[in-house]
């Protein structure tokens, strides 16, 4: 039991561990028309929980990095476990318009539920696949954002509602379906600023401070986008 517990301290010692806490929050609603086409939505998305970066290695982790073999200039740590998350989301867009030639309109529905109405009470889902890459050369780093996701409910329905008397008969198409990892920003126009998110980083320093707005929007056909308010707020601390 002693040298196992020994054991336990070297490891420890040996490779310190990044964990994150953060909060993420995605809403907005209103309505748009551009020339025949007319939309809705609305929004309310939010995710909370902490991801563990138990596994580190010299190099760079995240794909595309210059220089990525450099053992001396990058530091990555890596989560290897998925950690519990709570989310809520209930969101409702719509859009009007025609289809295949100006003279088929149809009506699209899509919602997207978590926790699922009359089946869970539950707000659990999970957060996996952050990264964090330490760039000693320019002194910055680097978090790939993580995986936020849980068993939610995904709902279309498209009403053919004007034109041709054939167009118009056509039965509707609905589908109902549980996707089991839908990821947080799903359905949503996710902006490049969310995928990797960088700042300085000072030799010693174990503590980050990451607060961000991102320019996500809802799809809306061939309208003007939908402009959400969207902003993560995570911090990271080095715990050796």
């Amino acid at each position: 039991m002693v040298l196992s517990l020994i054991a336990t301290l070297v490891v420890s010692q040996a490779n310190p561990i990044w964990s994150g806490e953060f909060v993420l929050r995605i809403t907005g609603e209103g309505k748009s028309k551009a020339g025949p086409f007319s939309g809705t939505w609305k929004i309310d998305r939010e995710a909370k929980g902490k991801f563990v970066l138990d596994r580190s290695f010299k190099g760079a982790g995240i794909a595309r990095t210059e220089d990525s073999k450099n053992e001396a200039r990058y530091t990555t740590w890596i989560a290897n476990r998925r950690q519990p998350a709570t989310l809520k989301f209930d969101d409702l867009i719509t859009v009007r318009g025609p289809l295949h030639s100006a003279k088929e309109i149809r009506f699209d529905t899509w919602q997207y539920e978590f926790p699922i109405p009359g089946k869970s009470t539950s707000d659990a889902g999970e957060v996996a696949s952050a990264i964090l890459q330490i760039d000693s050369v320019k002194g910055t780093y680097t978090l790939e954002s993580p995986r936020i996701y849980a068993a939610a409910r995904t709902y279309f329905k498209r009403v053919f509602v004007e034109g041709p008397p054939k167009w118009v008969a056509t039965k509707p198409i609905v589908r109902d379906e549980v996707d089991v990892q839908f990821d947080i920003i799903g359905g949503l126009n996710s902006p490049t600023e969310w995928t990797k998110m960088s700042g300085p980083f000072k030799p010693g320093q174990r503590e980050i401070v990451l607060t961000r707005k991102l320019p996500f929007t809802a799809p809306l056909a061939t309208m003007p986008t939908a402009k959400l308010n969207a902003e993560i707020v995570c911090v990271l601390k080095l715990n050796e």
